[in-house]
């Protein structure tokens, strides 16, 4: 009896581990077929101070990036898509500088930038805004330049928006690095 149970057991484990092969596999199939790759976790911040930047790239447990739920390209490759957005409260840009260590004094070295730029879906939570310095280059101006080259993209069909927005929350200084210089 013990026999039996210890092989229709084993025989439930082989079914289970083989069950468990194939849905990985079209999970795996589904993703590449549809051009897709899984996105990093937007909005989940793991912690709001002690922030710190490194090599002009945010603090991934601070800034992880955020995108505006449902977005499309065609909402972001309207004129008028940017000016629709709220403005930053200051009470928001202090919170920033705060969970960066950064004090008011040193806060015209900086500005509050979006991980992912509001013109590629990005949203104003704080999970999305770092203080991104001014000097050295690469810095705030080169991202913004990041931005726009990505933008164009977008709008001309050339690159997907996930794709776009996931470029800039895992690492724009890549695509600046690889991007024409002009």
């Amino acid at each position: 009896m013990r026999e039996r149970l210890y092989c229709l057991f084993a025989g439930c484990v082989f079914v289970a581990l083989i069950l468990s092969a194939c849905a990985q596999e079209t999970s795996t199939k589904n993703l590449s077929t549809a051009g897709l790759t899984p996105g990093p976790t937007w909005g989940a911040q793991t912690r709001t101070s002690g922030c710190v930047v490194r090599s002009s790239l945010p603090d991934k447990g601070c800034t992880p990036g955020d995108a505006v739920a449902g977005i499309t390209k065609e909402k972001v490759c309207k004129n008028d898509y940017t000016s629709m957005m709220q403005g930053m409260p200051q009470s928001l840009r202090s919170q920033i500088f705060t969970a960066y260590g950064i004090d008011q004094q040193s806060s015209s070295k900086f500005e509050i930038d979006h991980l992912i730029s509001l013109d590629l879906g990005g949203s104003n939570s704080p999970a999305n805004l770092w203080p991104q310095a001014l000097n050295p280059k690469p810095g705030a101006h080169e991202k913004d330049r990041v931005e726009s080259f990505l933008h164009s993209q977008v709008c001309a069909g050339t690159l997907d928006l996930k794709q776009a927005q996931i470029k800039l929350a895992t690492d724009w200084l890549a695509v600046y690095e690889q991007m024409p210089k002009g």
